[in-house]
């Protein structure tokens, strides 16, 4: 298994990782914790660490691709691991 990166719309990635998931691919989307003022009260709210990216974890051989439709890119998983453990 290898993980690849999907490039997703502006502000979709968690729609995206939601649907992919519910078509039984396991996805990575890391997020970090930001501050914002809303109505003059400071909300927590967690946002992709790379906007318009999530992880993909795929069997190259198995995978149907046409189902994603996207440009992948290959990363090692030690690069993930370290992604992860942020």
């Amino acid at each position: 298994m290898y993980w690849y990166v999907i490039h997703t719309k502006p502000k979709q990635e968690l729609r995206a990782a939601q649907n992919l998931e519910l078509q039984g691919y396991n996805i990575f989307l890391p997020t970090v914790p930001v501050q914002k003022l809303l109505k003059h009260i400071v909300h927590i709210i967690h946002e992709p660490l790379f906007a318009r990216y999530l992880f993909i974890q795929l069997d190259q051989i198995n995978s149907n691709w046409f189902q994603l439709d996207q440009r992948e890119e290959f990363i090692r998983s030690y690069d993930l691991e370290s992604i992860q453990n942020l």
